[in-house]
């Protein structure tokens, strides 16, 4: 198969650059290592096109009723808010369609506020890239 006509959307989560505290471990430590990992393998397999979604705590809530955000090493731009499974799913789904040249590798934490929800989730996704990508 040809690897620059691929395109991975993978969703991590938040918390995988930090290492757990070693006097009170989390039963999730070994999930953030092993997802962690998985980044890694992705980022290092070659496909032309990978999309490393990392989101924020998630709820079953309704989505569309906060502002997305995005940043990146798992410091968020505002307070942390719970965010809907629904808007994990619409922003990989914008990602997969989104046309995108061979080598653009995006990695990027995604998380909510209260406010108004975003008119643009391609916009959203962009906003994501760092400042030599633009």
């Amino acid at each position: 198969s040809d690897k620059n006509n691929l395109k991975v959307v993978f969703c991590s989560t938040s918390g995988t650059t930090m290492p757990p505290p070693k006097e009170a471990p989390s039963q999730f430590s070994d999930v953030f290592f092993w997802k962690l990992n998985a980044e890694t393998f992705l980022a290092s397999s070659g496909i032309a096109n990978t999309i490393i979604v990392k989101p924020c705590g998630l709820s079953d809530g309704i989505g569309k009723n906060s502002t997305l955000t995005v940043g990146h090493h798992d410091l968020p731009k505002t307070h942390y808010h719970m965010m809907s499974r629904d808007d994990v799913a619409s922003v990989m789904a914008e990602a997969i369609y989104m046309k995108s040249t061979p080598g653009t590798d995006l990695r990027f934490d995604l998380c909510s506020k209260p406010g108004p929800p975003n008119k643009c989730l391609h916009q959203l996704i962009e906003s994501s890239k760092w400042e030599w990508e633009k």
